[in-house]
């Protein structure tokens, strides 16, 4: 059976969501392939955003395909693990339907692995390396639906979870000692797979724990409400059926590939595209979006492995590099301005709810008067220079004048 690709853009049975404003579009080039092709012919059945579909298809096959493949750069070595973060407008972009409709294929690929490798509950960097310990599989797809837990987990005193989830990323070795015994895991294989609102996110990623070479590990991905079906149509058993026989010819060849290169014309165009996906940009948007390169190579090695090919093609780049500008331009969308120091960050959030500004006592009144005056002047420094705070010195009859803060779009 070959069923028939559907354009990305077309029309469907439901009746289409217009965004406020505009958000992130997919392009034709990131539905390449299986995982372009199961994309597409899922978009007549799913409310569910098409690429939040795709990206989760990708990260759950790079995590079942195992480590084995890998694409080297100078001293780095890059496995088909990756982590994504679906970040919805709100809880009803069906974050969770993409998921939904994003595993069964691979669920039914490789069954033994979605029963024993794909878990829920990330409580501690050290459950990690414990579910992982003493396992001779050591694949694990952490899904998170409630990714907010995450995120306030990572930031809690003393947790080692963000350190941990970093190290995974890069494959590294993992340990930890316990009270009761050292835990350690080597070679580990993690992805995960988390869900969460714009609100949520932005509220949770404002301490340097998150900031610090955490954020840019992570592929976002805004996820709309791509039409709404109040009929509940379901997938078709044998569209489904037909990707995961190709899901499983791509898993059963992936696991004899050892290294992965680019072709000559693939290592052309990624010459091309390199400075631009290298130079840093500023804010929190700078700070999620900085492992750009990284991330494009992990997803080329994933399209070219499911094409069943062991050399990267410029048409599985030119694949990665598509995605890759949606995932940028989600977190551009979800960002927005926001600036990269957490603390100007909760400063400037709190500055655009406060019509009449903040004085310096009511902004240290903001971290409980824990944080010392002078991290809390660097911060508001960081706003005036990037323009988006101001202030005012107000007169009194006694003492000296009080300063005012505000953001800068308020009068």
């Amino acid at each position: 059976m070959n069923p028939k690709k559907r354009e990305p853009t077309g029309a469907s049975s439901g009746q289409h969501v217009q965004a406020a404003t505009p958000h992130p579009v997919l392009a034709q080039e990131a539905l390449h392939g299986i995982a372009g092709d199961f994309t597409s012919l899922m978009e007549q059945y799913s409310e569910a955003s098409l690429a939040a579909i795709l990206v989760q298809y990708l990260v759950g096959f790079g995590n079942a395909v195992g480590r084995g493949p890998h694409f080297t750069a100078g001293a780095d070595t890059h496995y088909t693990n990756e982590f994504v973060a679906v970040v919805g407008e709100t809880a009803k972009a069906r974050k969770g339907m993409a998921w939904n409709f994003a595993r069964d294929p691979l669920r039914i690929a490789d069954a033994s692995w979605f029963a024993d490798c794909v878990k829920s509950g990330l409580a501690s960097g050290e459950g990690i390396i414990a579910a992982l310990d003493g396992s001779n599989d050591k694949r694990l797809l952490a899904f998170e639906p409630e990714f907010s837990r995450v995120l306030k987990t990572a930031d809690r005193k003393g947790s080692v979870l963000s350190d941990i989830l970093r190290q995974a990323w890069d494959g590294l070795n993992l340990g930890v000692m316990t009270k009761a015994r050292p835990l350690r895991v080597t070679e580990p294989h993690i992805s995960l797979i988390g869900h969460i609102t714009v609100d949520e996110l932005r509220s949770l990623l404002t301490d340097i724990t998150t900031l610090n070479g955490f954020a840019n590990r992570f592929l976002w991905v805004f996820a709309a409400r791509h039409q709404y079906l109040p009929d509940g149509e379901s997938a078709d058993s044998s569209v489904v059926e037909y990707c995961a026989e190709e899901t499983a010819k791509a898993l059963t060849f992936a696991r004899t590939v050892g290294s992965i290169a680019r072709s000559p014309d693939a290592t052309a165009l990624w010459r091309t595209v390199y400075e631009p996906l290298s130079t840093g940009q500023p804010g929190m948007f700078g700070a999620a979006t900085a492992r750009a390169e990284a991330h494009v190579m992990r997803l080329a090695c994933l399209y070219a492995l499911l094409d069943l090919k062991t050399e990267i093609g410029i048409e599985h780049l030119q694949a990665a590099l598509a995605l890759w500008r949606y995932c940028e331009d989600s977190a551009r969308y979800i960002f927005g301005d926001a600036p990269g120091d957490p603390v100007a960050n909760r400063i400037l959030t709190a500055l655009k709810m406060a019509s009449k500004g903040l004085t310096r006592a009511e902004i240290s009144e903001l971290f409980s008067r824990d944080l010392k005056s002078n991290r809390i002047a660097e911060a508001l420094t960081t706003l005036a220079d990037q323009g988006q705070a101001y202030s005012t010195r107000e007169s009194h009859s006694a003492g000296r004048p009080a300063e005012r803060w505000f953001a800068a779009h308020v009068g």
